[in-house]
């Protein structure tokens, strides 16, 4: 279990929550422009949560000692 807890903590912090990052932010970009401001909204939650969810982990979670345990 803790492997498996591993892996998803690391994508999460890692380049897929960039990801999920971006595409949230332009998501928002483009609803707003185009007039749609309550998918603009939660497109812009959804960027927001996702950068505090990856200084939230590098801050109160230390990975490694997860690896080294396993």
């Amino acid at each position: 279990i803790s492997q498996a807890v591993l892996t998803l903590l690391t994508y999460i912090a890692g380049s897929f929550g960039a990801l999920v990052m971006t595409v949230a932010g332009l998501g928002a970009i483009i609803s707003s422009s185009f007039g749609q401001y309550r998918s603009m909204m939660s497109c812009l939650i959804v960027a927001l949560g996702s950068f505090i969810l990856r200084s939230m982990m590098s801050t109160f979670f230390n990975l490694e000692s997860i690896d080294e345990n396993y």
